[in-house]
């Protein structure tokens, strides 16, 4: 690398550290190559390439081992986002069975019954941040549903030992220096700290379909931890994001925009703003040279707001889905091909009934302080607590 290159590209990694969209921004081009530190990088923010590297050609671009080795510490080795080939093959079709819509008439009870109680404790006690509330109230839902527990009475330091997890890993994936687990820094210690507080848990967990689904397995307890973690961060965000912009937009606070205004605000802000994947045989694809050993991040934002596809894309306009003027290429909050997001169909249950109760229960305004700024770590989530005026409705 020349010296010139060697400094653009520690001026990325600088960047990348500190603010990973604005690198991203700056890769204007539907498909564009940069070095951020020693790491060569393509960034798509193309539908049709983005389609060809997830559904045409996935086996030359697997999940990238850099990005979830950073995880680890929530999903273990074995859980289903870590895995490959046959294996990845056999936990996914035995997984599903959780996932079929059949199931869904037995969740749809939990989910409603945790959005009563909460909304009953707002009708009391409005509250003045949202993050909180909705993240534990989904970590709640999928802690009865997998497991038939209630975490938030049985272990609510398993909730923080979540969230503290999240927290940790997403400054660690922001890093392509991050040390190893086995270096004993500071923030090393605090995730080996919360993750012995979450496999404690997870090891006293026998009942419920999940532990039931896998008895005797011997990754049973990174599937839960898995499966917990999948189950709540991208449905909790995708809801705070709903209600911010319904808020900001109240026309669409009504029953027949439920659904659109969810898919909205994944369209907007997508919780997995980024698909990072591995590039294992040098290929060109569309003019373009790919080379092996790089590593391609799907640019999932910019795709949702691609101008060639998206009229007006920056605006929030939930009926663009009731008129039939989406192309499903430019839109992949949950990915796409194989490993496509088992859980979307649940993660759009859960959405859609708590959006749907807690619109019908209150109205939701902005405040002064109401922000859509976003902080980009695991999952792209509110970088601010959010505040919205949550008013009972007459």
């Amino acid at each position: 690398m020349e010296p010139m290159g060697a400094l653009q590209s520690y001026r990325n990694l600088r960047q990348f550290q500190q603010d990973p969209a604005t690198f991203l921004n700056g890769q204007t081009n539907d498909f564009s190559e940069a070095f951020v530190g020693p790491r060569r990088f393509y960034v798509c923010r193309d539908p049709d390439l983005a389609n060809y590297f997830l559904k045409e050609n996935p086996a030359n671009y697997p999940h990238n081992r850099f990005v979830y080795k950073q995880i680890e510490p929530i999903t273990g080795r074995e859980g289903l986002v870590q895995l490959t080939g046959e294996k990845w093959k056999r936990y996914r079709s035995l997984t599903n069975k959780l996932f079929h819509s059949d199931r869904f008439s037995s969740y749809a009870p939990i989910i409603e019954h945790c959005v009563a109680e909460l909304i009953k404790r707002w009708i009391d006690s409005p509250p003045l941040f949202l993050n909180d509330e909705i993240l534990i109230l989904v970590l709640r839902i999928s802690g009865l549903i997998f497991l038939h527990r209630d975490l938030t009475i049985e272990a609510p330091e398993v909730v923080r030992a979540f969230l503290e997890l999240n927290r940790l890993c997403g400054l660690r994936l922001r890093s392509v220096t991050a040390p190893p687990l086995w270096v004993p820094t500071p923030m090393n210690q605090r995730i080996k700290a919360a993750r012995e507080v979450l496999r404690n848990f997870v090891a006293s967990s026998q009942g419920g379909p999940l532990p039931t689904l896998l008895r005797g397995d011997k990754s049973v307890g990174d599937q839960i931890s898995t499966f917990l973690f999948a189950g709540h961060e991208t449905t909790a965000t995708s809801v705070l994001w709903t209600l911010a912009l319904l808020a900001q937009n109240p026309r669409y606070q009504k029953e027949e925009f439920i659904a659109s205004s969810y898919q909205e605000a994944l369209r907007l802000f997508p919780p997995a703003w980024i698909l990072a994947r591995d590039v294992l045989e040098e290929e060109e694809v569309r003019g373009h040279l790919i080379k092996a050993g790089s590593s391609l991040i799907i640019d999932v934002r910019a795709i949702h707001r691609h101008p060639r596809f998206w009229l007006k894309p920056d605006l929030f306009r939930p009926e663009r889905f009731l008129s039939g003027e989406v192309a499903s290429r430019a839109f992949i909050p949950f990915g796409g091909g194989p490993k496509v997001c088992s859980g979307k169909g649940l993660a759009s249950l859960e959405a859609n009934i708590i959006l749907e109760k807690l619109i019908q229960a209150f109205s939701f305004s902005p405040t002064p302080n109401t922000s859509l700024a976003v902080e980009e770590m695991i999952t792209a989530h509110p970088k601010h607590e959010l505040q919205l005026k949550v008013e009972k409705r007459c």
